[in-house]
């Protein structure tokens, strides 16, 4: 008398639509959680004297839920300034902040248009002799960058969907 056994996958699919859109919720998602720990990174380093540079960042923390606190200096020289249209709100209109996709590369954008932001972000402006009480360069930007990375790297990547759970497996298994 004979004994055998016979065993077969049968069919593996992909199911690639599925995949493909819970994959697409995720970076959407990540890329916003990114975003977030950008931002939070720069609003540390960013200082506040009439609020306009910070200003800047509040239509994008808004949108992605982190608080900006701006608390303008008292001094007569900031209440000059804010009153003289260098405040928050000049702030707030001059910056663009975006999220994209295109395929599957999710991607946000942010710039701001405050001069003095600009400037204090890449010069050390005490070689013109302006001496400010925060030292310039802030390099915000660049804390910025490294946050969104290391979340990218630490954080998101483990938060997307794994292959496996997408593969179907249908086996037809005969005894002999």
């Amino acid at each position: 008398m004979a004994l055998g056994f016979s065993g077969t996958i049968s069919k593996l699919k992909f199911d690639q639509g599925r995949f493909t859109k819970d994959l697409g919720v995720a970076l959407d998602r990540e890329t916003k959680l990114g975003a977030r720990a950008f931002l939070k990174a720069v609003v540390e380093i960013v200082p506040v004297f009439t609020g306009m540079s910070r200003g800047s960042l509040k239509p994008m923390g808004r949108f992605l839920k982190v608080n900006i606190p701006i608390n303008p200096d008292s001094s007569y020289m900031a209440q000059w300034k804010i009153a003289h249209g260098q405040n928050q709100a000049a702030g707030e209109k001059a910056q663009a902040f975006s999220f994209g996709r295109t395929r599957l590369k999710f991607q946000f954008r942010f710039n701001t248009q405050v001069a003095h932001y600009l400037v204090n972000e890449f010069n050390d402006v005490s070689q013109w002799g302006i001496m400010l009480r925060h030292p310039t360069p802030w390099h915000s930007f660049e804390a910025g960058r490294q946050a969104f990375r290391i979340y990218a790297k630490q954080v998101a990547l483990k938060k997307l969907p794994r292959l496996r759970k997408y593969l179907v497996y249908t086996r037809v298994s005969q005894r002999g």
